[in-house]
């Protein structure tokens, strides 16, 4: 197999994964699959009833989901150890990854999409770290790393209002570590491409920041790729924006009238250092 080149999208919930994902689908070269570890053949919404996700799988033997998993102890001792994401409440009823294997088929599912969509980009925008980080470990794969941040404000806003509360579910944490795992995997593989992207600054100048990610490839900008109801899309997951046929770049500001003076105050005391760190005030 000739190597394909995988752009891998990491970032928190909420980071706006799935309108990146739709705009850079608009290329002539990248095919945006969305959340491809979500991939489910009964749900309709994560590719069940899709005859393009049909044949892609077709040929793959892929008894275990693609999501995997790994306890902190072994993220934070950079083990190889991965285990498909069963139960994530029980890591001793986890199954073990056999990590050659799993690179081995991801392989065979991205060559698959490359013959299917007859486009060398792919753009994967499962945004976990485990997953990310074996592909770009053991497949044949060439991986580029694209990272993409959001206020964590504006993350903890999204967020609370799914949960009304900040504590639920540990809102006030889920940017935060998210972000610190995907530094850590960023200083692991040296040898990866690595590219940063803010969603603020996708929303306020979209052609600079995705002529920024173009660059890397040697792909050229073109207007119609600001154009989101030109071409066939097969996201899997995200939000429903991806249903859309016209979408609108908007800024979206309403965490400052709708966070609390307080909860903004906790969020900077705690975490305002990583805000800063991606040029965030």
């Amino acid at each position: 197999m000739n190597k394909l080149t995988l752009i891998y999208l990491l970032g928190s919930g909420h980071c706006g994964s799935t309108l990146l994902d739709i705009t850079l689908n608009n290329h002539s070269k990248i095919i945006g699959v969305g959340e491809l570890e979500n991939y489910d053949p009964t749900n309709e919404y994560t590719g069940g009833k899709s005859k393009f996700w049909q044949k892609v799988f077709s040929n793959i033997d892929w008894k275990q989901n693609l999501k995997v998993h790994q306890t902190k102890f072994n993220f934070l001792a950079n083990s190889n150890k991965y285990f498909y994401s069963i139960n994530h409440d029980s890591p001793s009823k986890l199954s073990l990854v056999n990590n050659k294997d799993y690179a081995k088929k991801s392989d065979i599912l991205y060559h698959n999409i490359n013959s299917l969509s007859n486009k060398p980009y792919i753009l994967d925008s499962s945004k976990e770290v485990p997953r990310g980080e074996l592909i770009a470990k053991y497949s044949h794969l060439n991986v580029t790393i694209l990272h993409m941040v959001r206020d964590g404000r504006a993350v903890m806003w999204s967020y609370k209002k799914k949960t009304g509360n900040i504590f639920k579910w540990s809102v006030l944490f889920k940017w935060a570590f998210t972000n610190i795992k995907i530094e850590i995997m960023k200083k692991r593989l040296k040898n990866t491409q690595v590219i940063l992207i803010r969603y603020e600054d996708l929303i306020e100048n979209p052609e600079k920041e995705i002529t920024k990610i173009l660059s890397k490839f040697n792909l050229d900008f073109k207007p119609e790729i600001l154009e989101f109801n030109k071409q066939e899309r097969h996201q899997i997951g995200g939000n429903r924006m991806k249903l859309k046929k016209e979408i609108k770049l908007e800024k979206d500001l309403s965490w400052l009238k709708n966070l609390s003076y307080i909860e903004i105050k906790l969020f900077n005391l705690i975490f305002g250092w990583l805000n800063r760190k991606y040029g965030y005030k």
